[in-house]
């Protein structure tokens, strides 16, 4: 098929059958067709651009697998949050900054590309870091437990190197490398009684020592003797914090390093491990050093965090810690003590198949992430050992919290080395369906893990702030992530032989049981540690074999294609776990779930109370010629596929109303032929279809709300109509679209899938509405619109009626005029957009008699700070008052930039949805703020519309929409100035429009006759209006001068004596009587 079809027109899965099911017409039954079997992973689709490409090589070298398409989920393929560290900082290595938090929202290449920054500048000291430190909550954590020997908390490594290794660049390698990396410096002295961390200078002494062991008869033993020996000789005050040793053996060589665990965590050793191989690699090539810029110092964390602790919305967060229940663990010894010198531990292991189950098939049954399985099986092993439904765990994690770094903040931690981890308590309650429901278990301990403020750091903060009596587990749950993942081997690789233990066995234990997962070597390993004088070693062996059968289930479980989805996948909407199992099971294919927009809330509402009245429905008609139809056919469809806000549709019935995405939908496409018709049978059929497929509206709650008509009119022409609703997409989106479909329509028609950029989704946009300050809004509006309390009326609209009748128009200026409001704009720097509203206002001001005038404009939406917001696809316009002093004492010029000045300040708050503007206004409620909207059209339609090599023709273009006002008028910059007015035939008749029409133009006109005149001057009645008022006014007669008033009145009773002469209430009286009265 390839061979002989475009790309777009294979098929990209196969189902095969044995027969085709057919109805008893004889017919395929298509509804008894079986759904196809997909995997559930995308097709593969190559990088786009350099970006992707880039994207896409910082994935592969990280999760090790090739191939990746730009639509792979990052956790499906085996990703972490503690691999999402190092995804960024490889990342912004290549000049791409990004945070992990922008990795946990855009979960694939395609998604993570549209939020890419470039050359933002990371508040990072390149030199050498100094001065005191802080204190972080997990080490004040620490240090509060006053071990006896506390010297001695470590981590290590122990690595194969080669035998022949280069010592000399090993020490060079490793001062670069201590002076990268301030933590290392790190001193701890008592002041006062309390540890005060600082910087030291770099040592001139390498800690790095040589061991001979070539020549022990036992070189293991002699091995993990002596590194025992190092794991004791760090000193927190005086240095060193770290040390290596190189020991030397008979065919082969380890390095073995320890750090104290004040200054190292697990994510800080991959960064380390990846430094020292490049330092040592550039060390040994004579190449000079050049290692990745400095990242935040921890120091500047330790700071930040401090200046957190004293935010106000911590504190809120301090009854959620304590309303936390106190559980307990069963102990078979009571009296037996927790100390470290009764360690004893178990570990158990997942084979390598079942390994890759869990990272990579697992996470797409319920969008999960490897914490969210490990944490349920325990869960569940503890039910069974405890009998409870509830559980308490303290739950240890990297400690670089995204919720807290952030690009504004420009804090970056991807590379720093320190002691980040956290811990906090996590009450983890099963559902009463655990033993029967695996996935309602699974799907519970997920939104609970999610719920989990700033991924905890707030617990160990108000505990070193010191806030007392908080909860606290006593197990303890930590899992490392993949150590094969992100380490380079081709020099240091991980050995196997044994070394002596990185902490003291003197002093208490912190919890009962402590678990420490990780995966090395493609299996999945945890270690349950515990007191020996506690528990029996068969009760702890029970309990991990207990947890190894529930994880194992819960593979098997998501391997057999179960899904669902739960709220936090979508953390812009508010809804409940069963209306999502609802949703779930009614909308195919469920993507995204979130509000609407202060504009389409509005055109919501509109549709709803008058689903028969075509408002914001629009239409889009253009004449083509030279067309391939099946290729334009493709490019829609390709477009629908590629913007989510196409696949939307709305939930009317849920509170806040939702908009929901789905990942396909149809492409409601229809062809017709109406060759051979006459032209004017053509046009009243054309003009029949708009109206019947106006008539038929759309049902927002299902998607598409976009239909399409293709209508071949001869062997060259056709006519293509978009229908769609207004609460897609704005106008801005319309040049999108069009360049967008004629781009994909020239690779289509060649043969080639098409290679657009990538847009940001339309959710980002709702996803920044939701950070606004919506106080410091509506205290604006409050103010802007005080003492407004009767909206501006238009004496031409008649009351609203019963049914809508909306009708459209169009005017324009000359082209002379035109020009000479663009100089004249440019003179009075201001905008056109301006000189039309003060114009309009003007008009208003004249026909209302009042000076304070307000009027709705319509602004573009697109002033959010997102990058990319000007290619976004969605609905961004929103509706405002336009209040505006018609002083007539003001100049035109000040009055001008009055209006534009206003304008500007209004747009600070431009999100505002119109309903809550009107709500704090002093209108009463009910009464609308206006009647009629003003709409700058200056988006650039018109290169969208013209033709390349090679593509279709389009010979004509119109467009149809109306709004719920009575009057709209669309402005239309160009070599003519143009006004489309849509109006309610129903209120507004057309003498009055056209009467209307020739006052605005006057007014706009009148401008140009001088800036400093009064506005009160300009003229705003026509030339043939201004006649017609002194013909009204020219009331000279002839008459006879010799004879009085009486005498005129005596000739008329004679003239006509039973004629009326006068009338008063019920009373006349005829010329012959009121001559007799008189």
């Amino acid at each position: 098929l390839q061979a002989r079809l475009p790309d777009y027109m294979v098929p990209s899965h196969f189902s095969v059958l044995d027969k085709l099911p057919l109805t008893p017409n004889g017919k395929i039954d298509r509804k008894a067709l079986p759904a196809p079997e997909l995997n559930l992973t995308n097709a593969y689709e190559a990088p786009r651009n350099d970006i992707e490409q880039q994207l896409v090589q910082v994935w592969s070298s990280l999760l090790k697998q090739n191939n990746i398409s730009i639509h792979d989920n990052f956790f499906s393929l085996g990703g972490d949050s503690i691999l999402s560290i190092q995804i960024v900082a490889r990342a912004r290595q290549a000049g791409l900054h990004l945070t992990p938090r922008d990795l946990f929202s855009h979960q694939t290449i395609a998604e993570l590309a549209t939020v890419i920054g470039f050359g933002v500048v990371v508040n990072a000291e390149q030199g050498l870091v100094t001065g005191e430190c802080l204190l972080t909550p997990i080490q004040h954590w620490f240090l509060a437990q006053d071990l006896p020997e506390y010297w001695h908390f470590n981590q290590s490594i122990l690595l194969r190197v080669p035998v022949d290794l280069n010592v000399d660049a090993l020490r060079q390698a490793l001062t670069a490398v201590l002076s990268h990396h301030d933590a290392l410096r790190l001193r701890y002295h008592r002041v006062n009684g309390d540890w005060q961390p600082s910087f030291a200078t770099p040592e001139e002494t390498v800690p790095l020592s040589i061991e001979d062991l070539s020549q022990c008869q036992n070189p293991v033993a002699e091995l993990q003797r002596l590194t025992q020996s190092y794991q004791t000789r760090l000193n927190l005050t005086d240095g060193p914090l770290t040390h290596l040793v190189l020991f030397k053996l008979t065919d082969s060589a380890r390095l073995f390093w320890c750090i104290h665990h004040l200054v190292v965590d697990g994510v800080s050793w991959r960064i380390l491990q990846e430094d020292l191989h490049t330092a040592y690699t550039q060390m040994a090539a004579g190449q000079p050093l050049q290692l990745p810029a400095k990242t935040s110092s921890f120091k500047a964390w330790a700071e930040h965090l401090a200046h957190y602790a004293r935010r106000s919305d911590l504190a809120s967060e301090l009854a959620e810690w304590q309303a936390l229940p106190a559980l307990s663990l069963p102990v078979d010894n009571p009296s037996g003590e927790n100390r470290l010198e009764h360690y004893q531990d178990y570990t158990i292991t997942l084979n390598h198949k079942q390994t890759d189950a869990l990272l990579r098939e697992v996470p797409t049954a319920y969008n999960t992430r490897i914490n969210d399985i490990l944490l349920t099986a325990l869960a569940l092993s503890l039910s069974d050992w405890t009998g409870e439904s509830q559980c308490l765990i303290d739950l240890e994690g990297h400690g670089r919290v995204t919720t807290l770094e952030s690009k504004a903040s420009a804090l970056d931690l991807s590379r720093t080395v320190g002691w980040f981890t956290t811990i906090h308590p996590i009450a983890l309650t099963l559902p009463s369906s655990s033993n029967k429901d695996l996935g309602a278990v699974l799907k519970a301990v997920k939104e609970q893990l999610r719920a989990i403020p700033n991924e905890g750091i707030g617990y160990g903060l108000l505990t070193q702030t010191g806030a007392n009596s908080l909860p606290k587990g006593e197990i303890l749950f930590n899992y490392l992530g993949q150590f094969d993942q992100g380490i380079e081997a081709e020099l240091f690789d991980f050995a196997e032989e044994t070394t002596g233990s990185d902490v003291s066995l003197k002093g208490q234990r912190d919890h009962l049981i402590d678990i420490n997962g990780a995966i090395s070597q493609g299996q999945l390993s945890l270690n349950w540690s515990y007191s020996g004088d506690c528990y029996i070693a068969a009760t702890i062996k029970n309990l991990a074999e207990s947890y190894k059968i529930h994880l194992q289930h819960l593979i098997s479980h998501c391997q057999k294609g179960q899904q669902g989805v739960t709220p936090s996948d979508f953390p812009l909407a508010p809804v409940a776990q069963s209306t999502l199992d609802a949703l779930y099971t009614h909308y195919e294919g469920l993507q995204d779930l979130y509000p609407l927009s202060p504009m389409q809330q509005g055109m919501l509402f509109h549709a709803l109370y008058e689903p028969s009245s075509g408002v914001y429905f629009e239409q889009m008609q253009l004449t083509l010629s030279n067309l391939e139809p099946t290729a334009f056919k493709a490019a829609w469809q390709y477009q629908q596929e590629r913007h989510p806000i196409l696949r939307s549709a709305f939930l009317t019935e849920h509170q806040p109303v939702l908009q929901v995405v789905q990942t396909e939908v149809p492409l409601l496409w229809r062809e017709r032929d109406w060759r051979g018709m006459s032209s004017e049978t053509q046009d009243l059929q054309l003009r029949a279809l708009l109206l019947q497929e106006r008539n038929k509206g759309f049902d927002l709650s299902q998607a598409p709300l976009m239909r399409f008509d293709l209508i071949r009119l001869d062997e060259q022409r056709y006519v293509f109509i978009q229908h769609h609703h207004h609460i897609l997409m704005d106008g801005w989106c319309l040049p999108i679209t069009f360049s967008e479909v004629r781009d994909s329509y020239l690779a289509l028609s060649r043969g080639r899938t098409p290679q657009l950029p990538v847009r940001r989704p339309y959710r980002d946009y709702i996803a920044w509405l939701q950070q606004q300050d919506t106080t410091a809004a509506r205290h604006y509006w409050q103010q802007r619109l005080a003492g407004f309390i009767t909206p501006t009326r238009l004496p031409i609209v008649n009351p609203k009626t019963e049914n809508s009748d909306y009708r459209e128009t169009s005017y324009c200026l000359d082209e002379g005029s035109s020009q000479q409001l663009q100089r004249f704009a440019r003179a009075q720097r201001v905008t056109l957009n301006t000189l039309v509203q003060g114009a309009w206002a003007l008009l208003l001001s004249r026909y209302s008699r009042e000076s304070d005038i307000c009027f709705g404009v319509t602004v573009s939406g697109r002033h959010a700070p997102l990058s990319g917001i000007e290619q976004m696809m969605g609905l961004f316009i929103n509706t405002l008052p336009l209040r505006i002093d018609a002083n007539p004492e003001y100049s035109v010029k000040d009055y001008l930039l009055s209006i534009q000045t206003q304008h500007q300040n209004d747009n600070r708050y431009a999100h505002s949805p119109l309903f809550e503007i009107q709500t704090n206004s002093d209108v009463p409620n009910g009464t609308a703020l206006f009647e009629s909207l003003l709409v700058f059209e200056n988006y650039p339609l018109g290169d969208a519309l013209e033709s390349k090599a090679a593509c279709y023709q389009i010979e004509d273009f119109q467009g149809i929409e109306y709004t719920n006002y009575p009057l709209t008028i669309a402005i239309m910059p160009g070599e003519v100035l143009g006004f489309k007015v849509s109006y309610d035939n129903n209120r507004i008749s057309q003498d009055s429009l056209e009467r209307l029409w020739g006052h605005l133009k006057t007014l706009l006109t009148a401008f140009l006759d001088n800036p400093e005149q009064s506005i009160s001057h300009l003229p705003m009645l026509t030339e043939a209006e201004q006649q017609q008022l002194q013909t009204w006014n020219d009331t000279t007669t002839d008459y006879p001068k010799d004879q009085t008033i009486i005498d005129l009145f005596e000739q008329q009773v004679e003239k006509t004596p039973d004629n009326i002469a006068v009338v008063f209430e019920e009373q006349q009286l005829s010329y012959s009587e009121l001559n007799r009265q008189a």
